[in-house]
């Protein structure tokens, strides 16, 4: 009955799969929302073979009431809630005039709306448990880097760093902590798939869309993806208890503040 509860959007894949991974080995029941049911059961049934307490619950996280829904199913089967992780994001590489209508409504619900929805799930339960606890969202690089092609995928996350900052100072006095983690370039589908738009609207091949994209990197590599969820973990635990407002960059010198 002790044991800590996280909930992780989007965490059936990519970084998200491996944050749930991290933050059941850290001692979590976690509950994964997520619009893959199958690639959810499947982290599921994996990480229920090795004794961890994990949950899948069929999420939309772009629209409010499947993320309220799932997070109320979710906290009554675990029966609490310490850590909220706003994981999901959908990425995009396009000039300005090439932007439609249809994606623009995409972008910003999967990254912008799924942060505000799952916060306002979060605070809820925070409220009715009448404890305080943690709310992580996922930001990128790309809201502080001036990348040609990035204009809505920028805005979005910078979006969310403003959403971090400024929920933060509205609940600190709730107890509540409010950060947020940049894992650079990770080579997850999400980021293959924007290098893949990247190669196909300059003409290149998906090698050099890469190597363009780790290129502003310290050491020409690709953020590692232990070193993203050693960060996330921290923030998830005992020790980053009076850490309020901050954005941690994992990104492998992608970018300093």
């Amino acid at each position: 009955m002790n044991q800590p509860v996280a909930i992780v959007t989007g965490g059936a894949q990519g970084i998200g799969a491996a944050i749930v991974q991290r933050l059941a080995q850290d001692g979590f029941a976690v509950g994964i929302l997520d619009i893959n049911q199958d690639a959810s059961q499947q982290l599921v049934d994996q990480l229920t073979r090795q004794d961890y307490h994990v949950i899948a619950e069929p999420t939309d996280a772009a629209k409010q009431a499947s993320v309220m829904k799932a997070v109320n199913s979710a906290v009554r089967e675990l029966g609490n809630l310490d850590v909220f992780i706003n994981n999901v994001g959908l990425g995009m590489a396009a000039p300005i005039d090439a932007i439609t209508q249809k994606e623009f409504d995409q972008i910003y619900r999967v990254n912008v709306a799924s942060v505000i929805w799952g916060t306002q799930a979060a605070h809820h339960h925070f409220k009715r448990l009448k404890h305080g606890g943690k709310i992580i969202n996922a930001v990128a690089q790309d809201a502080v880097l001036d990348n040609p092609d990035f204009a809505l995928y920028s805005g979005a996350k910078a979006a969310i760093r403003g959403i971090t900052r400024v929920t933060a100072q509205e609940l600190v006095d709730e107890r509540i902590t409010v950060n947020a983690y940049d894992p650079g370039f990770v080579a997850t589908d999400l980021m293959k798939g924007i290098a893949q738009q990247v190669a196909d609207r300059t003409g290149n091949d998906l090698a050099w869309a890469q190597d363009q994209l780790i290129s502003q990197t310290k050491d020409q590599q690709p953020s590692k993806l232990d070193s993203v969820v050693d960060g996330v973990s921290f923030l998830a635990g005992p020790r980053s208890g009076y850490l309020t407002g901050q954005i941690m960059s994992v990104g492998n010198g992608i970018q300093f503040e």
